[in-house]
């Protein structure tokens, strides 16, 4: 027997449940020192800029991998190892169509970005 179950699409939007202390860094900043920006603030991610935009993200999945892959790890910068581009929702978006975009592109962090800044 499959069960079929029809929802309705919520529109509550992702704004309602997004935290609001992001933090950033620059692209040119060393693995090193994200992590350890990282670790300090108990973040498991941080957004990386250049000239005031938004072109990456970095998680501790990508620093365990950069430090596996570079020969000069700890100094090699951000920009080598992040995720790019971001893949990202405004905060009027809905909770649902998030959800769906998370598992649609399997990533576990969803920035939102209003008007080019978090």
């Amino acid at each position: 027997m499959v069960l079929r179950v029809r929802y309705k699409k919520t529109k509550i939007p992702i704004g309602n449940f997004m935290t609001t202390s992001i933090k950033s860094i620059q692209a040119d900043v060393s693995v090193k020192e994200a992590a350890t920006i990282m670790y300090e603030n108990h973040i498991p991610s941080l957004l990386v800029e250049e000239r005031d935009y938004i072109i990456g993200i970095v998680t501790y999945g990508n620093i365990a991998l950069g430090l596996t892959v570079y020969d000069d790890k700890p100094t090699s910068q951000i920009r080598e190892i992040m995720s790019s581009p971001v893949i990202s929702m405004t905060s009027d978006s809905s909770i649902l169509d998030a959800v769906e975009l998370m598992l649609a592109k399997k990533i576990h962090k969803l920035p939102v970005i209003d008007n080019g800044k978090p």
